[in-house]
């Protein structure tokens, strides 16, 4: 929670070089203003510390890196969230298995686009 609260200091006292992103659109948003793009993600269950409100705070970005191709595609299913890859490549760029899958990729798409076209 201290890493978190630091960053959304540094992302606020330089907002004119950072942006914070939660979905797809604000990462367009802030590529278009020329600013960093900022992703927060978290590693591992140990920084939930056992707290389930801890764990709906981070249920808003849900982060799939390194997970595996199953893995990936149940919380697509039933996401409300959006999803991130933060330090993940895709799998036809850079074959290994921690990478996504490109059907995953895909799907994240699709996904997307759906969306957007939705009255």
């Amino acid at each position: 929670m201290e890493q978190i609260d630091l960053m959304n200091i540094i992302i606020t006292e330089y907002s004119d070089v950072f942006q914070l992103a939660k979905t797809a659109e604000e990462v367009r948003q802030a590529f278009n203003a020329k600013r960093i793009v900022s992703l927060l993600n978290i590693g591992g269950g140990q920084a939930i510390e056992g707290s389930f409100s801890i764990l709906r705070l981070f249920y808003q970005m849900v982060d799939l890196s390194h997970v595996s191709t199953q893995t990936t595609i149940d919380p697509l299913n039933i996401r409300q969230s959006p999803v991130i890859f933060s330090h993940s490549a895709a799998y036809s760029l850079c074959n290994h298995t921690r990478n996504v899958q490109d059907d995953v990729l895909e799907l994240v798409i699709a996904q997307e686009l759906q969306k957007t076209i939705k009255p």
